[in-house]
C-alpha cells in the first residue's frame, strides 16, 4: 500500500503543473464575422404565394433569362421581375410576379416555368399571369421539411473568445466572397443553372413565340426540343412541355449537382466534383455518357462546338479546388480531356460568343477574354468592369446582360470585346 501512495504523489504533482501551465497559456481574441440566419415560411403558405403585382424595387438579383424583347430577373426567394428590354439603353420594369422560394426560371412559348420552393410551376404569361400546372416536391430530394428557407439574413457579429496562445490570430472569420450567391441569398432547395448564353448551332434556344429563351450559365433549368430538364442537388427531372407539362422521368445522380447546359444531343451537368455528360436520347430518359472529374469546387459549364468552358471556384463552401477557367476537349464525348487551365480570382457564371468569352469573376468583376487561342485565354484579357461583383452573364447578339450583387447591367460590346455600359437596374 505504501508503495502505491508514494508512486501516485509525483503523478498528482505533475498533473497539477500541467493544469497550471494550461491556465497560463490561455489568451483571448476578438473575432468579427457574418452570422447568417434563415428566414423561413411554411410550405403551405409558399404554395399559396403566387400574385401578379405592379412593379417593385429590385432587391436581391439572381438568375436572369431573356425571351424575345423581355428580360426576366429573379429576385431571390420572393419572385421575378418582368422587364421590357426593347431598348437595352432604357429597360423598363413592367410587372412583378410574387412567387415565394423562386430561384430559377425558363420559358417556352407563352408559358414560363419556375420553381416555387420545392415545386416546379407552369405560369401562363399571355394575358393575366396564372399558374396552369404544378410538379410538387421536384427539388426537395431527401428534404421533407414543411417549411422553405426563403433567404438568409446576415448581420455582423463581434465576440471575444478564449484561444490557445500558440494559434492566436490564425482564425480567418467567414470567408464568403460573394454575399449574394445562392447559399447566402436563396432558398434551401438551390445552390446554383439553364443553358447558357452561347451562340452555337448545337443550342436549341430560339426566341420565337413557340421557342425558348436564353439563360445564364448558373441555371438549373434547360429547355431543349420541347423538353424541360431540371436538376436539383441530387436528381434530374424531365418534363414534356408539348404534352401538358407531363413529367417523363426522374432519377438520382448523386449529391452536388449545381448547373445544367443543354444541347441538341447532350446535357452537361456542373457538379462540385466534376462535369457530367448525359445523352438526351431524343427526349427519352437521359443516360450517363462520361465525366471529367476535378477537385471539389463549384463549376458552371457552357459548351461551344466540341469545347466546354468550365469555371471552377474553390472557397470555404465549394471546396479546395484551384479557382480558374478550365477548357475541356469534347471531341471524344466518352473521354473528355482537359486542354488548359487559366487561374481566376473567384469565378461564377460565364458566356461565350464567337471568339469572345466573358467571365463573372466575383469581386474581380466582369472580365472579357479573346478565346481564339485556347492555350492562352488567361493572357488574352481584352477589357473588364471591376466595379461590380459579377454573378452571371448572357451574351445576346452584341449585348451582354450581367447579373451582379449591385444590380443588373447591360453592355454593348464589339467584335474586339470592348465594353460600353448602356444601362443599370440598381438593386435596393
Amino acid at each position: 500500500m505504501s508503495n502505491i501512495i508514494k508512486s501516485s504523489l509525483p503523478i498528482a504533482f505533475v498533473l497539477l503543473l500541467i493544469s497550471l501551465g494550461s491556465c497560463q497559456d490561455k489568451c483571448t481574441e476578438t473575432r468579427t464575422y457574418l452570422k447568417y440566419t434563415p428566414v423561413k415560411k411554411a410550405l403551405t403558405e409558399v404554395r399559396e404565394s403566387f400574385k401578379a403585382m405592379p412593379t417593385q424595387e429590385l432587391q436581391n438579383p439572381g438568375k436572369i433569362y431573356t425571351f424575345g424583347s423581355r428580360l426576366y430577373i429573379v429576385d431571390r426567394g420572393i419572385g421575378f421581375h418582368v422587364v421590357d428590354n426593347s431598348n437595352p439603353s432604357a429597360p423598363i420594369f413592367t410587372e412583378f410576379i410574387q412567387l415565394d422560394g423562386c430561384l430559377d426560371l425558363a420559358m417556352k412559348g407563352n408559358t414560363l416555368y419556375a420553381n416555387q420552393g420545392p415545386d416546379i410551376v407552369a405560369i401562363a404569361m399571355d394575358g393575366e399571369p396564372r399558374i396552369i400546372g404544378r410538379g410538387e416536391d421536384i427539388l426537395s430530394d431527401q428534404n421533407n421539411s414543411d417549411s422553405v428557407i426563403l433567404r438568409w439574413e446576415s448581420r455582423e457579429v463581434t465576440e471575444v473568445v478564449e484561444t490557445n496562445c500558440d494559434n492566436q490570430g490564425n482564425w480567418r472569420g467567414n470567408p464568403r466572397s460573394f454575399a449574394n450567391d445562392d447559399f447566402s441569398g436563396g432558398v434551401s432547395f438551390e445552390s446554383s443553372s439553364t443553358s447558357s448564353s452561347v451562340s452555337d448551332n448545337n443550342r436549341v434556344n430560339s426566341s420565337g413565340s413557340s421557342g425558348s429563351g436564353v439563360s445564364g450559365s448558373m441555371a438549373r433549368f434547360s429547355i431543349v426540343a420541347g423538353q424541360l430538364y431540371v436538376v436539383s442537388d441530387w436528381s434530374m427531372t424531365t418534363f414534356d412541355l408539348d404534352n401538358d407539362f407531363r413529367q417523363i422521368s426522374q432519377f438520382n445522380i448523386g449529391n452536388g449537382v449545381e448547373t445544367i447546359f443543354g444541347t441538341q444531343d447532350y446535357l452537361y451537368l456542373g457538379t462540385n466534383v466534376g462535369m457530367l455528360i448525359y445523352d438526351r436520347n431524343n427526349g427519352n430518359t437521359p443516360t450517363y455518357v462520361s465525366q471529367l472529374s476535378h477537385a471539389r469546387g463549384c463549376d458552371p459549364v457552357v459548351v461551344q462546338g466540341d469545347i466546354a468552358f468550365v469555371t471552377l471556384r474553390g472557397n470555404s463552401r465549394c471546396g479546395q479546388a484551384e479557382s480558374g477557367l478550365y477548357v475541356v476537349n469534347l471531341a471524344e464525348i466518352r473521354n473528355p480531356s482537359l486542354l488548359s487551365m487559366h487561374p481566376m480570382a473567384d469565378p461564377y457564371g460565364l458566356g461565350v460568343r464567337d471568339d469572345i468569352l466573358m467571365i463573372c469573376d466575383g469581386n474581380a468583376g466582369l472580365r472579357v477574354f479573346d478565346k481564339s487561342n485556347l492555350d492562352f485565354i488567361g493572357d488574352s484579357e481584352i477589357s473588364s468592369d471591376a466595379s461590380v461583383k459579377a454573378y452571371d452573364v448572357i451574351l445576346q447578339d452584341d449585348i451582354a446582360i450581367l447579373s451582379a450583387e449591385e444590380g443588373v447591367y447591360q453592355y454593348e460590346y464589339d467584335n474586339a470585346g470592348k465594353l460600353n455600359k448602356l444601362s443599370t437596374l440598381i438593386a435596393k
